[in-house]
């Protein structure tokens, strides 16, 4: 049971680290479109090298918070369907 839960958390700490990537890309997407329509009003008062900076600062922040969150997610799944034995389509 334990190299199942192992592969579990595993699953979903790269579903979590995949759905940040799509995060990543949305968000990314619609704020190079807001800083292309208006450069001087949504730059923030940074450069193209600052901001360049800053998202890869923040894009480190989301890889980590996918990873964790994926993990954390994969803990409660565990929970509910492994040691609980909730299923969606079985109400008590």
């Amino acid at each position: 049971m334990q190299i199942k839960r192992t592969v579990y958390l595993f699953a979903a700490t790269i579903l979590g680290f995949l759905l940040q990537l799509i995060a990543h890309a949305l968000i990314e997407m619609w704020y190079i479109n807001l800083l292309l329509a208006d450069f001087d009003r949504w730059n923030f008062g940074f450069s193209w090298d600052q901001l360049w900076q800053i998202h890869h600062a923040l894009s480190i922040v989301l890889v980590f918070i996918g990873i964790a969150g994926g993990y954390m997610l994969g803990v409660v799944w565990w929970k509910i369907i492994y040691i609980e034995k909730r299923y969606w389509w079985r109400r008590r």
